[in-house]
């Protein structure tokens, strides 16, 4: 998909594979290295091989969602938007207001893992 800004020229370009790398790099690299890591002395005998597959094959759905979504949607980048226009906007709201309410969450428990792994 290309988007053409007819003001100055410019062309922005993000194909298919790049939708579908870019959602794949969210499954969590990071997160597979570093959660072994932290989690392996409470696991002994973990395979975390099988894991790693189990999980990046449970999120595919969600890939293949946000790829079509941006096939469909291709200047709409936000998960409120996906929603709100798909779904209506009081559930764009909804989303976004448990999307704020997980990060708020999620992120101090990541970095204190993080800080406990160090």
């Amino acid at each position: 998909m290309k988007f053409l800004r007819e003001s100055t020229g410019l062309i922005k370009e993000m194909g298919p594979l790049d939708a579908f790398a870019l959602n794949f790099s969210f499954i969590g690299p990071a997160a597979g290295i570093s959660y072994p890591l932290f989690v392996a002395s409470f696991l002994p005998g973990a395979n975390w091989i099988l894991a790693l597959l189990i999980g990046a094959v449970l999120s595919l759905p969600l890939l293949f969602n946000y790829y079509f979504l941006s096939l469909k949607l291709p200047r709409s980048s936000s998960d409120y938007i996906f929603v709100s226009r798909t779904l209506g906007g009081m559930m764009g709201v909804v989303l976004a207001m448990s999307l704020i309410v997980s990060f708020a969450m999620g992120f101090p428990v990541l970095a204190e893992l993080e800080v406990i792994m160090v």
